[in-house]
């Protein structure tokens, strides 16, 4: 019964059908750390960003024009989570450490040539001596 979960951040492990199609869950967990974006903006406003976790970390944030879906464990031994965005044209917007909880806010550039553009945004956080891990991603459109 997936209804406890609705409008959560999950965590879930499973295998991936080898066309892509379908996952077998094999567990599903509340997450415990988080990235939040807040939503679609305007032009001249700003995107917040959250990312909570339990403890001391090292935050990364990350975006693209793009979707997609990278899991990251078959990929890279210090890699953990999945890449919700487009691979091939990431940035990296920002790093630092935190402890609990890291917010901060990213101003779009009041330029009508903007509005309708989607951004997808990603926030990784790493705790020694673990990975790196992806956490969950948002898409934020620019409204006029």
């Amino acid at each position: 019964d997936l209804r406890p979960f609705v409008g959560r951040v999950v965590e879930l492990t499973g295998i991936l059908a080898a066309d892509g199609s379908t996952i077998a869950v094999d567990s599903l967990v509340q997450a415990t750390e988080v990235f939040r974006a807040s939503g679609d903006t305007s032009i001249g406003r700003d995107i917040q960003f959250r990312i909570d976790v339990p403890g001391a970390s090292r935050w990364y944030l990350y975006a693209a024009f793009g979707p997609g879906m990278m899991p990251l464990e078959s990929l890279m031994p210090f890699g953990s989570g999945t890449i919700w965005m487009d691979p091939s044209a990431i940035v990296t917007l920002g790093l630092d450490a935190f402890v609990r909880t890291w917010q901060g806010r990213l101003t779009v550039p009041n330029e009508p040539a903007l509005v309708g553009l989607s951004v997808w945004f990603q926030g990784a956080v790493h705790t020694i001596p673990g990975p790196l891990k992806f956490l969950n991603a948002a898409k934020v459109t620019i409204l006029p």
